[in-house]
């Protein structure tokens, strides 16, 4: 409810809505949660609270991300909801689309930590909740931070010309990252 209000949220927030008003509308739809590694640019938005900068440093992802899904003909589609053009744009990073997974765009995933769900785990929203008593003045600096993102990504947009010229004049720049995938190697042997 807040976040239809506010027309703001978490990422988890946002895809909480997405998801409803697609099963609203008769489309199925999940939660695609995992654990992100932060591209460089990035890091600035989110580890600018030394305690999020050690908790970064020592588990070597941040926290929990996650994505929408749709089912349309017969197939999965990703949907990210979360970050903003603006926001993608003060990171020089493409605007991801219907459809395109921003794993490999912005942000990659800790190998193992993807899960598909219909509904959101018990009980994230109440550590969700507690997170933020417990450290609020690290929410508000990620905050203030994402503000600032959304501004100068406005202007960077609005230097482009719109949306389209720039995601175009920043697919033509970019480089794709790598999609690491783990194998399971029979020459590897554990023993007790």
């Amino acid at each position: 409810e807040d976040t239809l209000r506010r027309g703001t949220g978490t990422c988890i927030h946002e895809i909480s809505v997405f998801v409803a008003l697609c099963r609203a509308a008769g489309i199925k739809a999940r939660y695609k949660l995992y654990a992100p590694t932060l591209s460089n640019e990035w890091n600035d938005t989110f580890l600018v609270d030394p305690l999020l900068k050690k908790w970064y440093n020592s588990m070597g992802y941040f926290m929990l991300h996650g994505e929408g899904e749709v089912y349309v003909d017969g197939k999965w589609f990703v949907v990210d909801v979360g970050p903003t053009p603006e926001r993608q744009a003060a990171s020089s990073m493409p605007i991801t689309k219907f459809g395109e997974d921003s794993i490999g765009v912005w942000l990659n995933s800790v190998p193992g930590s993807e899960m598909h769900l219909e509904s959101f785990p018990y009980g994230m929203d109440f550590l969700l909740k507690l997170a933020y008593k417990i450290a609020p003045g690290t929410f508000d600096k990620i905050n203030a931070g994402i503000l600032e993102q959304i501004e100068a990504g406005k202007k960077i947009i609005e230097e482009a010309g719109g949306e389209e010229a720039y995601d175009e004049m920043i697919r033509r720049k970019a480089k794709k990252a790598p999609k690491v995938e783990l194998e399971r190697r029979e020459e590897l042997i554990f023993a007790d």
